[in-house]
């Protein structure tokens, strides 16, 4: 069965992920901390992680996301990275989607908008951080 975890959220939003999500195994947790203990098989398609989740001890106390994502992208190798936040932190979100979460999702979330970010990994690539390109023959 695929499977998606949804991290530091409940209620309206909790809800509207997981009628997007019909036929997966749903794994809802409070926090991150308890979301990295998840990691385990079976891979994880989605996982969608509150702002406030991604202050793990690897962050710090600091504003690198890259740093701050590293362990979910250890733990969830397979999964795009969804951040959700509320209205106001969407500058905070932004710097975590260019640090490397594959989407991001605006409080309150509703059905419609997660079904475009599940369609939008159809014709997308697994989040997870920028990767060098290699270069070959004919690279400049």
């Amino acid at each position: 069965m695929k499977r998606i975890v949804v991290v530091g959220v409940e209620g309206a939003e909790e809800r509207a992920i997981r009628a997007c999500f019909a036929g997966y195994e749903v794994q809802a947790v409070e926090d991150g901390a308890a979301a990295l203990l998840l990691g385990a098989p079976p891979p994880c398609e989605f996982l969608f992680l509150d702002i406030d989740s991604l202050a793990t001890p690897a962050c710090d106390g600091k504003v690198d996301y890259r740093q701050c994502l590293r362990p979910y992208w250890d733990a969830f190798p397979t999964a795009q990275v969804v951040i959700m936040s509320p209205p106001e932190r969407i500058r905070d979100t932004v710097k975590a989607v260019k640090a490397g979460a594959g989407n991001y999702l605006t409080y309150p979330i509703t059905a419609e908008e997660v079904d475009l970010v599940r369609q939008s990994r159809r014709g997308g690539t697994a989040a997870g951080p920028p990767r060098r390109r290699a270069r070959g023959a004919g690279s400049p």
